[in-house]
Parts: structure tokens; C-alpha cells; sequence
């Protein structure tokens, strides 16, 4: 059964038509975001580039289909994805060969080719460099620079990716990316549903007919038979697996085929959930603060008590001892500094924390004004 046929790895991309020399395209190409592109084929210089690193999940190449086939047609593009390690594609749901009868996820394949090209940093000279200032043809200099993309931390990237997304769409005269992301899709629905007259995929590989140069390779996978038990019902592999399905606590991204204990599609869906944690305990915490702070400043007025002041200075944490009867007005550069506040109450201490521990300092001051004015 297909079904028991598990993907180990898989290989697929489409040969596109382009208006541009696949040539001139490839040497558009700086980056992927955050790593460079290296030759392709060193016997073949400027046959195209591929984008990897040493254990990475996959390849992406890009190279002039018509030179490699050794055809005299030069526009011939092909952008395929070496997939080495199955769990870069198994959170869309595809696992054994027969997911690859169903129509919806070959259409995912074909949508994540598309985007893989869509972010790409592209630059094929569109822009007028003579309209751009000074600050924006320096930056026109760094996006051009595939090494400037590597260096840069997650964040900046992102900011300086849509900086250079706008400067596109400002002073770019063509779209030649955006117009290639609609050729890859075009092409790949044309090949998926070719000599049928609804919209399907046959798992039928004609692997015969084809040749060693065919400008359109079919799916290239390699699999493994599950052995199982004859107490398993091998019919239930899809079900139960859908049984099983759990999604992010984040975003609700489906992450069944992750680890079983992944509770985050990402780094940065889990650093969003500490930090709406920290967040929300933060908040409690002042709430529970500001019940106390009530109670307490009515203590205070009746005696002296020992408080504890704890202050963030450049040279690291200081603690202060005072009565609440010594403190005085300060400046806004000590009062800013002030991170906690513990102060001892018949035997029972209270500790206030951020504002709450200046607002409290706030209040003994101004009863010890108060108490100041009265005896003169």
C-alpha cells in the first residue's frame, strides 16, 4: 500500500519560460535571506547556484536548464528544492507516497517552490540609482551584498528586508520577481492537471519515458515499507494519524509531524508565549501590590519601620537600610533607579517591586512632610 511507503527524501521544481536569459536571472540572484548561494556544478561555471549548509534540511537550486540539457535555448529556468531531511515538508502533511495523490497537497509542493523564490533578495538593476539619496544608494550597496544579508540578527533582517521592499516598489521600473513567482505557480498547475479534464494528480510515474535531458523531471523520492505487526491494522495509518494532530499553542499552526513533545511551530511563536507568560505575571503581581499598598501606607503612619531600598545602578545592585522616618525627597534620577522596596511591618515584611516600589516611597515622603510641617 502507498500508504506504507514512508518518504525518506524527495526532490521536486519546474522548468519555467522566462522573458529574461536564465543567465542574467541567476546573477540577479544575492541571496536567500540569510545565506548566500555557492556554483552549482564546478564543471559547468555559471550553470547556476545552489543554496545549502552542512546538515541542513535542503537544497535549493537555480540553474539555466537549457545549458545543462545542452540545448541552444537560454531561457530556460529551473528552481527546484532537494528535500535531505523529510521534516522540512512534513508539517504540510506529507509523509508517504500516498499523500502524493492528493491533489491539495501537491498543490502545498507547488506553493512552497513559489515562496521559497518569492524570498529571495533579487536585484536585477531595476532601479534608477540617480533618484535615490545618499543614505538609500549605500543601503542599494549593502542589499546587494549577500554577505551583509548573513550578518544580520533575525530581527534586522526582517526590517531591512521590507526597507528594500519598499525602495522597490518606489523607484523599481519592473517586477521581475513577483512576475516569475506567478510563471513557477502557472506552470506547475499546467504540469500537475496536463491531459485531464478535472483537476487531479495521477501517481502514475512514467519513469520510461523519460530522458536523461527532459526539460520536466517528475517526482524523484525515495522510500521505505514499514513492517508491521499482523496484530496492526494497516489501514488505520491515516486515521490514526489524524487522530493525533496537534497544533501550536501560539498560532495554532498544525506541528504533528514535529517532535512528539514540540508544543511551538518556532522559536519565535515560543519567545511570544514567555513572553505573554512573564507578561501576565507581571500584571498579577502589581494587582496583588496594589491591594497591599493601600494597608501598608495606613501602618506607616502610625510608627517607624525598617525599610530595605534596592536600587539598578551602572556598577550593579546596591541595598540601602533606612526607617521609613529617614527617608527624604529625592531626585528623578534615584527615584528611577529604584527597582524593590521591602519594608517590615510588626513582623510581617512586604516587598513592592517596580512603580509600585516608587509609589510607595512616594507616600512615606509626603507623610514625612506632612509630620515635619506639623511639628513646626
Amino acid at each position: 500500500p502507498l500508504s506504507d511507503c514512508v518518504l525518506e527524501n524527495i526532490e521536486f521544481g519546474v522548468n519555467i519560460t522566462t522573458a529574461t536569459p536564465a543567465k542574467k536571472i541567476i546573477k540577479s540572484i544575492v541571496s536567500n535571506g540569510n545565506r548566500r548561494f555557492s556554483e552549482m556544478n564546478v564543471k559547468k561555471i555559471g550553470l547556476g547556484k545552489v543554496c545549502a549548509k552542512p546538515n541542513s534540511d535542503y537544497e535549493l537550486k537555480i540553474y539555466d536548464k537549457g545549458r545543462q540539457a545542452g540545448t541552444t535555448k537560454t531561457n530556460i529556468l529551473r528552481i527546484e528544492v532537494k528535500v535531505k531531511k523529510m521534516r522540512f515538508i512534513q508539517k504540510h502533511g506529507i509523509s508517504n507516497l500516498n499523500c502524493l495523490t492528493s491533489p491539495e497537497k501537491i498543490g502545498i509542493i507547488g506553493q512552497i517552490l513559489a515562496d521559497m523564490w518569492e524570498k529571495l533578495i533579487y536585484y536585477n538593476g531595476s532601479i534608477n540609482e540617480s533618484q535615490l539619496n545618499t543614505t538609500e544608494l549605500l543601503k542599494l550597496k549593502d542589499y546587494q551584498n549577500p554577505v551583509f544579508w548573513e550578518n544580520l540578527t533575525f530581527d534586522k533582517r526582517t526590517r531591512q528586508r521590507e526597507y528594500y521592499q519598499t525602495m522597490l516598489k518606489k523607484y523599481g521600473h519592473d517586477n521581475e520577481q513577483g512576475e516569475i513567482k506567478m510563471l513557477i505557480l502557472d506552470r506547475w498547475k499546467r504540469l500537475v492537471n496536463r491531459k485531464r479534464k478535472t483537476v487531479m494528480f495521477s501517481p502514475n510515474f512514467e519513469v520510461n519515458t523519460m530522458s536523461q535531458n527532459v526539460m520536466f523531471s517528475q517526482f524523484n523520492c525515495r522510500v521505505k515499507s514499514l513492517q508491521k505487526a499482523n496484530s496492526i491494522d494497516t489501514g488505520n495509518f491515516t486515521r490514526n494519524f489524524e487522530d493525533k494532530k496537534r497544533f501550536c499553542l501560539t498560532c495554532n499552526k498544525e506541528i504533528t509531524f514535529q517532535k512528539s513533545d514540540s508544543k511551538f511551530c518556532s522559536d519565535k511563536c515560543r519567545a511570544k508565549h514567555n513572553n505573554q507568560i512573564r507578561q501576565q505575571n507581571i500584571l498579577n503581581q502589581r494587582s496583588a501590590e496594589d491591594e497591599t499598598i493601600k494597608s501598608v501606607s495606613k501602618l506607616i503612619k502610625k510608627g517607624c519601620y525598617p525599610v530595605m531600598i534596592t536600587r539598578a545602578t551602572a556598577t550593579g545592585i546596591t541595598f540601602e537600610q533606612y526607617t521609613t522616618k529617614e527617608l527624604h525627597p529625592m531626585k528623578y534620577d534615584e527615584l528611577r533607579k529604584i527597582t524593590a522596596i521591602e519594608i517590615t511591618l510588626n513582623d510581617s515584611k512586604f516587598v513592592f517591586t517596580r512603580t509600585n516600589a516608587k509609589e510607595l516611597i512616594k507616600r512615606i515622603i509626603k507623610l514625612n512632610n506632612k509630620d515635619y510641617k506639623n511639628e513646626n
